[in-house]
């Protein structure tokens, strides 16, 4: 066990599983401090119910975040999230990551070009034919008619989505490249996460093992010698 913490304290203060952490997360720790959803948000879609980086966002700005990260990972399980208490809560909380972490992230220039969009798109394992391994058209209408209408999105809020994540790609990347990484440290993650160790044991029945006879004098004189 003392083995086992050892190499865990170890690990987690390894810089490149840091950075590997750091490209995804980092932006969005910031987030949580500057996102302030508020407590009784109005209905209206034009009210403000939050502040990210003391700007105000309206129910809408919250609502269309929202559904963009429902949106993205259902496309990344592959099938639509069922959304119990709990996923709410959680995509509550992703939703004004988001938010924070794109105002900071178009503040530094980040910015996705129609044809990054349409490419990324385009790549996506949903949309490919199985046959020929290129983009189906098809695929796409029907997700468009079909998943993104029970959404209540079009096409080109599924685009806009998808600039979102590429810029919020931009942002971790640049992140992640801030991190220094010796090669020692790199050998040392290596063998934290792959080495095995054998242990060898041995069964010791308890049958025939019987606690040696002490009289009392005898653990009288013992403690006497002992104390």
């Amino acid at each position: 066990m003392a083995m086992l913490i050892t190499n865990f304290n170890k690990l987690i203060q390894s810089k490149i599983v840091w950075g590997l952490f750091i490209g995804l997360v980092v932006f969005a720790f910031v987030a949580m401090d500057m996102a302030t959803p508020d407590a009784s948000p109005q209905r209206s879609a034009s009210d403000p119910i939050g502040l990210v980086f003391g700007e105000e966002i309206t129910r809408a700005e919250f609502l269309t975040s929202y559904r963009n990260v429902y949106l993205i990972y259902s496309i990344m399980t592959g099938e639509a999230l069922q959304v119990d208490e709990e996923t709410d809560r959680a995509l509550t909380e992703a939703a004004w990551n988001r938010l924070a972490v794109l105002k900071k992230a178009r503040e530094q220039g980040h910015s996705a070009s129609p044809e990054q969009i349409i490419g990324t798109i385009k790549s996506l394992p949903l949309f490919q034919n199985q046959q020929t391994g290129q983009f189906d058209a098809s695929a796409y209408d029907s997700f468009v008619g079909n998943f993104l209408a029970g959404l209540g999105m079009d096409a080109k809020e599924f685009e806009n989505a998808y600039e979102e994540n590429i810029i919020l790609e931009q942002a971790a990347q640049v992140a992640g490249e801030g991190v220094l990484v010796t090669e020692e440290e790199v050998l040392e993650t290596y063998h934290l996460l792959n080495d095995l160790i054998t242990l060898d044991t041995a069964f010791i029945p308890f049958a025939g093992i019987s606690a040696p006879a002490v009289n009392e004098a005898d653990a009288q004189a013992f403690y006497e010698a002992n104390r």
